[in-house]
């Protein structure tokens, strides 16, 4: 862990995943300006429309709630490995404000109705 923290750390590989990283956005903004153009739907009204979708906001909740237990288990080491990723350019000046604005995705992802029907087994309405 600590040779892949140094690895991360290092000038090159800054630039290389940085410009991953840019070069991963560019694509993804051109996908969501082409569906914007051609189908008249605007990334929100899609996210919209696909979380109303029949047990999509419950699975997506179960998935993020079986993830808990990998955090648990995570060694200090890796918080070295993390805090090199933090420090590369590309993830603080393209994914970390990314990541920050899925706060009113996770709002609507845990409202009461969903909460409410994670324990039920069997057939679930949505």
């Amino acid at each position: 862990m600590g040779l892949l923290a140094v690895l991360i750390g290092n000038p090159l590989t800054d630039l290389v995943v940085t410009a991953e990283i840019k070069a991963g956005a560019w694509l993804v903004g051109t996908l969501f300006f082409v569906i914007r153009r051609v189908f008249r739907l605007s990334f929100e009204s899609l996210l919209v429309r696909l979380m109303k979708l029949p047990f999509i906001r419950e699975t997506t909740v179960h998935v993020m709630v079986m993830m808990k237990p990998i955090m648990k288990g995570v060694e200090p080491e890796a918080l070295y490995v993390f805090m090199g990723v933090l420090t590369i350019r590309g993830v603080n000046e393209v994914l970390s404000p990314a990541i920050m604005s899925t706060g009113v995705l996770i709002e609507t992802l845990t409202t009461p109705e969903v909460i409410a029907k994670l324990g039920r087994k069997g057939k679930r309405d949505c």
